[in-house]
């Protein structure tokens, strides 16, 4: 086969002019095609990259805000678990001092009661005492019982200060003195009376009597601002106040 020198030559002609016109008209066409695809594909993996950056973001601070959510439910729910527990102590305490304060009022209510009631039954049992008493003392009483109780009397006023002495004589001018006795007082017994009284004042004193049978027995010797009882009836006083004290405890 023989070689051609123009055949081959214008075959590289043409190739040369089909590669031109591939170049011109299909191959830049393609790569710019090709380009503007990468450029979109990679405005596309951009937006998805953005987008699930921004949905990784939502996503976490969806996390965030349902963590800070759950912290706010479990403080609400522990400040009133507390604040329940808080009422809770506050109505037994106040239930307990409410019951202590009637068991109190009860206690004080009861003590009071029988205080009351000791106090009827000491003072019944005192009057009646008294009674039975006055009414022996009353058949017991004599002149010499009498006697020795005013011996007593006037002891007591031997027995007194200077000053008081002053003081008694100074109130006989705002009254007189008077001797009680439960029967009438013979006049010799008044007499040694108002001389004993004398010898112990120093100087007479005018004597009044007075009848009152509810002494008993004994006597009352009174100045205006002094009265010297001796008399089983003031005995009687003196032990019916005593049985009627709230001190004394009540035997059952």
């Amino acid at each position: 086969m023989a070689f051609d020198g123009w055949t081959f030559g214008f075959e590289i002609v043409n190739f040369l002019v089909l590669a031109f016109l591939l170049q011109r008209f299909a191959y830049r066409p393609l790569l710019a095609a090709i380009d503007r695809r990468k450029a979109a594909t990679a405005q596309e993996v951009e937006a998805a990259r953005s987008a699930r950056g921004a949905a990784e973001a939502l996503r976490s601070r969806l996390e965030d805000e349902q963590k800070a959510l759950a912290g706010r439910k479990e403080a609400a729910l522990a400040e009133a678990r507390e604040a329940a527990r808080t009422e809770r102590e506050a109505l037994l305490a106040k239930a307990r001092d409410e019951a202590a304060a009637l068991l109190e009022e009860g206690r004080k209510r009861l003590a009071g009661e029988r205080r009351a009631v000791e106090g009827e039954l000491r003072q019944e049992a005192g009057r009646l005492a008294v009674a039975i008493a006055r009414h022996l003392l009353a058949e017991a009483g004599s002149a010499e019982l009498r006697r020795t109780l005013g011996e007593r009397a006037f002891a007591t006023l031997a027995g007194l200060e200077p000053a008081e002495r002053e003081a008694l004589l100074a109130s006989l001018d705002q009254g007189p003195a008077v001797l009680a006795t439960a029967e009438p007082l013979p006049e010799a017994e008044k007499a040694a009376a108002e001389k004993r009284l004398a010898e112990i004042l120093g100087r007479p004193v005018p004597l009044l009597t007075a009848v009152e049978p509810e002494l008993i027995e004994g006597l009352e010797l009174r100045f205006p601002h002094l009265a010297l009882r001796h008399s089983w009836q003031h005995g009687l006083e003196q032990a019916l106040a005593e049985i009627a004290r709230d001190d004394v405890p009540v035997q059952p």
